[in-house]
């Protein structure tokens, strides 16, 4: 029956020999692939692995039908062209489990086909493909029995697409576009079933075979059957004659009749003695087989990894025609820890939902030594819970109270470590790179100490804190009492000082090792041309460049990139100015960084790399052997100026003598001190940050002028984040408003703008000070309030604008943010993001996940939650979603593959029908610290009313911060699952100091300077929520015995221990004024002042300062993470539409304190849940509001609209309440 007679047509060196059947084309013989043949290579981690593994978003669409009792399933009204990201990959986890899954009466074309199957990674190309992502199956109208007598290929015998490839497909899908009504049948068999019927010697046998899998069997077919010669030359591939699913974690038999010739490890006539069994064994495997029955426009989607299949011999009557999609999977393995279906079920005695990544249960049993089968099947047990997608948070550790481990935790982590599956191409997030980027945090903190403790570094000695003077704190912090905690506050200081000054030279250093890189500058006529490679699909197009060792740049110099890179909208937007396409689509390259970091969290690389550094950028590689003295163009006359980094150090002969002027003095004057200035020996001109700022403007403005090169912030569509095609003229689309303006009414002034020596006031007589970017805020003021100058921007002349268009205010907040105390080449002044960054990286190390001897496991479940995050993120468009510490992992290290990334927010995004187009979802940099507070509440209450889960572990306050305000609406869920989580036991493996907190390492102060009585009320009453729901919450946890940190957190800062008001810990930024470019914890907003926008084309929101962003920035009330969008609302008013202080007060607090003659015009101010009781007039009948929003017909937000923003005193003239005018 399966004997190897009908395989004698493939070539001599595979060991059999060759005969030609009737239909073998002679032209085979001259035949010349036009492609090699592929490269092994790591896919995109399974998308069925961020599955809910009960699969509730699909079983809530789709109605399953079992056909047998483990194979093959039938989803009914559902169609597939319409599942959301969520539910597709919930689809891949049910294919996972059940082989094949099968759809009637489909709608899809071959183009939404392609286009759904691409959510599930790269697509195959069939040997028999040229350029088209699918593959056409057309049935033969012969005699199946005749040509059977020739080849296996006339009768389809049983086999898995592809299985000969280094990387054979994961998933297929076949949709019939013609059938006859008899005939053509498919049948599928399980892979788990096969291996289950195997005898217990049989499969200990098979288990260390590998199977020969060919492609010879089709290669001199394919010009024959197909039409065309093989594009890629024939290949013998081993692959584990069983292999472990990567999902499931199920063995499977790695053997199908098709493709499989023989095994490596046997000679040819054990093999062929073999071959003839599994031919028997898979022809009689009824009880695991499933039969489809095909009609016009069915489909069915299968896993290649644990079924084969075949058509079933026969004599069409009609066409049979179908389209086949193919995704790359991962190369076979084979885990022996794995286990077999049966022993699965033997194991959980009877339950039958497999869980995600399940063979790591076994893997983590091992763990512990087990003293009595009893305690082993405990320990499973509780294995289980912990790599479960429900229930239990990532754990510090995988041992509860008794049990006695005596496995060592360093030989663990050596062990995962040395193991990590890296390669330099760019892909989602998995637990390997995951690791990784928790290493890379800890060289970051190493660094960071190395630094911070070497006394002397830069003229800073240790001796400085013995002077008397106080030490200057942060609002809030306590003064220290004692000459002890005095003497450790100033080594403190000494220490940051150190640190920020070591920042600002590697920014300095990353911008040298920017410009090595070849460029191929943006024009704004790329900007108009469909599909340019320069443009539209610079992001998903670009070909990324070839890491190789000595490419790699010093540790300091990686830690810019690294944050540069985790602000994806203003990356994207320097990448595509500079044309740097290779290095947007390279990413950070994981392997080599990984490889250069040492057991200690050293970074060592070979001197060859030192040397090509220094030869590219003129840099040492240390970034303290650089000079203390950078030169500088003098922004008036251009002459060259030597200015120093630092003034605050002293020599070492001075280190123990006090030095008046400089015992307090840690802010300095240098280039790398907190207020830079120095004079121009040539034209006397002051030189600081803000002049520096003006000349960036200005240098810009010459790039449009000259090259056509884009100003910064008129590249990316503002509500999308995306590069999207200009249809017309590229001058009047409103995204280049400010170039067209810069061209036109500005190109003289912009040139002239910094005179070639200071002048003198024509009326005073005195020297006018250096320009400012506040004298180009007020330039464009005057163009934007001038009706007569705004008519000449009009595309269509029928009608006089009154003011600018919304998308061209959002042009000029977004071009005029790029300036704001940012002196450097990039979208955002980088030393404050690598600063906010390192509150992240520290929280990390004290977190100390990667030390943990569960850190694989707790990085397989924070890649998890992360996917869910981000659905949250993606189907609330309008709101703000915060991330807990582990999520924003993830997050960042998926940020870090940038391409990878817009990919996948564009297809997450993609999917929501509430939207109209997919958004590039950013990661906001700086958030007010009150917004972060509602937005926490919002982001658990739908984590835990989508999965019935904790989403953070800081259970301390949050817990009782989100379930009272759920009470006051009537919503007791989120307290409901806060008291399971506790009730359950799981929090004792939460300890406070080591689960995912809140992330708030982006988490900024708004310093407004208009007087606000909202804000400040507001502030208060925030406050005073969360000392009432601290005690609720310390009540709580001592009935289950369970003891909080104290609310003021205590912190280390350079040895001096500090407080931070849990559960935010946000940057305090310790060390105040020492920071070059000003703070990087503070946001000036307000009309009229420093970093504020133009009047008529900002609120006060902050956006011109790089704040929250808005659609400008990062989205319509976007903070920690949001899809940037502009809901269309008529009567909406945009330029008020940014929440700088948002409310939410519970009952009780409601004391008619804020009423709306006290909200300014430069504020919107978002009021949760109904509770003002002094509005000037009555807007709705509350009780009526509250009973809306618990049946769901409404949303608790109301929003105060149409004002006015000029200059900050118009008052409020109408409050709309879900469009409700009152």
């Amino acid at each position: 029956m399966a004997n190897l007679e009908s395989r004698k047509h493939i070539s001599p060196d595979s060991g059999f020999p060759i005969s030609i059947h009737p239909h073998f084309n002679p032209k085979i013989r001259d035949w010349t692939p036009p492609e090699p043949l592929r490269k092994a290579f790591t896919p995109d981690k399974d998308r069925a692995s961020f599955a809910d593994p009960e699969k509730k978003a699909l079983f809530s669409a789709a109605k399953a039908v079992h056909l047998t009792e483990s194979l093959g399933t039938v989803l009914e009204g559902v169609q597939i062209s319409q599942l959301t990201p969520q539910q597709l990959d919930e689809l891949a986890l049910l294919v996972a489990e059940r082989g094949v899954v099968f759809f009637r009466d489909q709608d899809l074309t071959t183009e939404k086909q392609v286009e759904v199957f691409e959510h599930y990674g790269i697509l195959d190309r069939h040997p028999a493909q040229r350029d088209t992502k699918h593959v056409v199956i057309r049935g033969s109208r012969d005699d199946h029995r005749e040509i059977s007598k020739y080849t296996p290929w006339g009768s389809s015998e049983w086999h898995a697409d592809t299985s000969f490839e280094l990387n054979p497909p994961s998933y297929s899908m076949l949709r019939m576009e013609e059938h006859p009504d008899v005939g053509g049948d498919t049948a599928w068999v399980s892979q788990y079933g096969l291996y289950d019927e195997l005898s217990e010697a049989l499969k200990r046998f098979v288990d260390e075979l590998h199977a020969v899998h060919t492609s010879r069997l089709q290669y001199d077919t394919i010009l024959d059957l197909w039409g065309s010669g093989p594009n890629r030359p024939p290949i013998d591939t081993h692959h584990p004659a069983v292999r472990t699913h990567p999902v499931t974690g199920l063995k499977a038999l790695n053997i199908n009749l098709g493709f499989v010739i023989g095994f490596a490890e046997l000679k040819k006539p054990e093999s062929d003695k073999l071959l003839d069994f599994f031919a028997g064994h898979i022809h009689s495997a009824d009880d695991h087989l499933v039969r489809w029955k095909w009609t016009v426009g069915s489909v069915a989607m299968w896993d290649n990894r644990c079924t084969i299949h075949r058509v079933i011999p026969g004599r069409y009557e009609a066409n049979r025609r179908g389209i086949r999609t193919t995704v790359f999977g991962e190369k076979p393995f084979f885990d022996p820890k794995s286990e077999s279906r049966y022993e699965r079920e033997d194991r959980l005695k009877g339950k039958r939902v497999v869980e995600p990544i399940a063979h790591i249960v076994e893997a983590e049993a091992n763990k512990v030594e087990i003293q009595s089968e009893k305690s082993k099947e405990a320990a499973k047990d509780k294995a289980h819970e912990l790599t479960s997608s429900s229930g239990v948070p990532p754990a510090y550790s995988v041992q509860s109270p008794g049990d006695d481990s005596t496995a060592d935790p360093g030989d663990q982590l050596a062990a995962a470590l040395g193991n990590l599956k890296l390669s330099n191409v760019v892909g989602d997030p998995d637990n390997d790179k995951c690791l990784a980027h928790l290493r890379f945090l800890y060289a970051l903190h190493a660094l960071k100490e190395d630094i911070g403790y070497t006394d002397g570094l830069w003229g800073l000695w240790d001796s400085r804190a013995l002077a008397s003077f106080e030490p200057k704190l942060p609002d809030g912090q306590p003064q220290p009492k004692t000459e002890q905690e005095r003497l450790q506050a100033r080594l403190s200081l000494v220490r940051e000082k150190r640190w920020s000054l070591f920042v600002t030279r590697a920014v300095d250093r990353y911008t040298a090792w920017w410009n090595t890189f070849p460029k191929n500058i943006l024009q704004q006529t790329h900007m108009g041309q469909k599909k340019s490679p320069h443009y539209s699909t610079f992001p998903t197009a670009s070909e990324p460049m070839t890491w190789s060792q000595d490419m790699i740049p010093p540790l300091d110099v990686m830690m810019v990139f690294h944050a540069h890179m985790l602000n994806p909208r203003n990356f994207l937007e320097d990448c595509m100015r500079d044309g740097l396409s290779g290095l947007w689509a390279a990413g950070f390259p994981w392997a080599i960084v990984n490889e250069s970091i040492q057991a200690e969290f050293d970074y060592s690389v070979p001197d060859t790399t030192k040397e090509r550094w220094t030869q590219l950028t003129g840099c040492s590689w240390d970034n303290v052997d650089d000079p203390m003295t950078k030169e500088l163009k003098c922004p008036a006359c251009q002459q060259k100026v030597i200015v120093p980094w630092t003034t605050c150090g002293t020599d070492k002969d001075n280190q123990k003598k006090s030095d008046e002027d400089k015992e307090e003095d840690l802010v300095g004057t240098g280039y790398g001190d907190g207020k830079f200035l120095v004079k121009c020996m040539v034209c006397e001109t002051p030189i600081d940050n803000r002049l520096l700022s003006v000349a960036k403007f200005v240098r810009d403005a010459s790039d449009l002028i000259r090259s056509d090169k884009p100003m910064p912030g008129t590249v990316l569509k503002a509500n999308t984040g995306q590069p999207e095609d200009i249809a017309g003229n590229v001058g009047d689309d409103p995204r280049t408003y400010p170039n067209k303006l810069i061209k036109s009414e500005m190109l003289g002034w912009t040139l002239s703008l910094i005179p070639a020596r200071p002048e003198l006031d024509d009326k005073t007589g005195v020297i006018k000070p250096p320009p400012t970017m506040e004298l180009v805020r007020a330039k464009f003021e005057e163009i934007v309030e001038d009706a007569d100058k705004l008519f000449k921007f009009v595309a269509d002349r029928r009608y006089r604008p009154k003011k600018l268009s919304r998308e061209s205010r959002l042009a000029v907040r977004r071009l005029m943010s790029r300036y704001w105390d940012n002196v450097g080449p990039f979208a955002l002044d980088l030393v404050g993001a690598v600063l906010r960054q390192g509150v992240f990286g520290d929280k990390m190390r004290r977190i100390d996940w990667l030390h943990s001897p569960a850190a694989v496991e707790t990085m397989t479940r924070l890649v998890v939650k992360y996917g869910r995050f981000f659905s949250i993120m993606a189907e609330n468009p309008e709101q703000t979603c915060v991330p807990t510490l582990d999520v924003d992992l993830a997050w960042h290290t998926h940020q870090l593959s940038p391409q990878a990334y817009y990919k996948y927010s564009l297809r997450l995004t993609k999917y929501r029908p509430h939207l109209s187009v997919p958004k590039l979802i950013d990661h906001d940099d700086k958030i007010d610290e009150d917004r972060l507070n509602l937005a926490f509440e919002f982001t658990s209450k739908m984590y835990q009313q989508q999965y019935d889960e904790v989403y953070s572990e800081c259970t301390s306050i949050r817990a009782a911060h989100v379930s009272s305000a759920g009470k006051l609406l009537g919503v007791s869920k989120q307290d409901r699952i806060a008291e399971t989580f506790y009730r359950s036991g799981q929090a004792q493996f939460c300890p406070p100091d080591r689960s995912a907190h809140i992330s708030a390492h982006n988490a900024v102060t708004f310093a407004d300077t208009v007087s606000s009585s909202v804000a400040r009320k507001a502030h208060d009453v925030q406050m005073r929520r969360l000392e009432q729901n601290y005690n609720k919450a310390v009540k709580r946890a001592e009935k289950r015995g369970r003891k909080l940190p104290p609310r003021d957190e205590y912190y280390d800062h350079w040895g001096y221990a500090y407080f931070m008001y849990s559960p935010y810990v946000y940057p305090g930024y310790f060390t105040p004024g020492m920071y070059y470019g000003g703070d990087p914890g503070c946001v000036p907003t307000g009309s009229g002042t420093w970093g504020s926008c133009a009047g008529g084309t900002c609120s006060g929101s902050g956006v011109a300062a790089g704040a929250c962003g808005g659609p400008g920035g990062c989205g319509v009330n976007s903070c920690g993470g949001h899809p940037a969008t502009t809901t269309e609302q008529p009567d909406f008013d945009l330029s008020v539409d940014i929440s700088v202080v948002a409310v939410t007060v519970p009952e009780g607090f409601c004391d008619g304190s804020i009423g709306l003659e006290d909200v300014e015009a430069t504020h919107c101010v978002l009021l949760s849940a109904c509770f003002y009781a002094d509005w000037s007039r009555p807007p709705m009948n509350l009780t009526h509001h509250v009973t809306d929003f618990r049946s769901g017909r409404c949303t608790p937000t109301f929003r105060l609209t149409e004002l006015e923003a000029c200059s900050g005193h118009d008052r409020v003239r109408q409050c709309n309440l879900h469009g409700h005018t009152q």
